[in-house]
């Protein structure tokens, strides 16, 4: 009995991760663009559903089913690059490569920890009408993301390093 619940204790410790849920982080977040988000569970065959557009998109993790409230986790926030003719639909793409390569270590361990409860989230934001770059931070300013690393404002990368390390 004691060693079934120190491995039953082990493996839902594995799926825990910190996250925070800051009101003060989410009213800061401004933004004078409309994100219309869209959403794909993360299986190739979704692909086709992405658009060829600029934008950016977030990884969450989605408990499905009529027994709960809808909810999800935001994992990740990453963006189309305007260098090199990144687009959404790429991108998606490129994710199912760093799925069976270790390149990224935590975007490789996201995509293979949760893989039937991934799904893709993304907003078409039009080239030039904003600084992408500018959105993504704010995004993971408001937001912390636990998978995100570099992609902060200063003043929140230094907190965020704190509370991590």
């Amino acid at each position: 009995m004691p060693l079934d619940f120190v491995k039953e204790t082990d493996d839902l410790k594995s799926f825990s991760r910190r996250f925070v849920l800051s009101p003060q982080q989410w009213a800061a977040f401004n933004c004078p663009l409309i994100l219309a988000w869209q959403r794909v569970k993360f299986e190739p065959p979704n692909w086709t559903h992405v658009p060829e557009a600029t934008g950016i998109y977030a990884f969450v993790v989605e408990c499905p089913g009529s027994q709960f409230p809808p909810h999800g986790y935001v994992m990740y926030i990453g963006i189309t690059k305007r260098d090199g003719g990144g687009n959404l639909r790429k991108r998606y793409k490129q994710y199912f490569t760093e799925k069976r390569v270790l390149k990224r270590p935590k975007v490789h361990y996201m995509l293979n920890k949760w893989p039937q409860h991934l799904y893709f989230h993304y907003s078409e934001v039009p080239d030039r009408q904003w600084d992408i770059r500018d959105l993504e931070q704010r995004l993971c300013d408001a937001l912390i993301p636990p998978f995100n690393q570099n992609d902060f404002s200063a003043k929140i990368r230094k907190r965020v390093r704190a509370f991590r390390d």
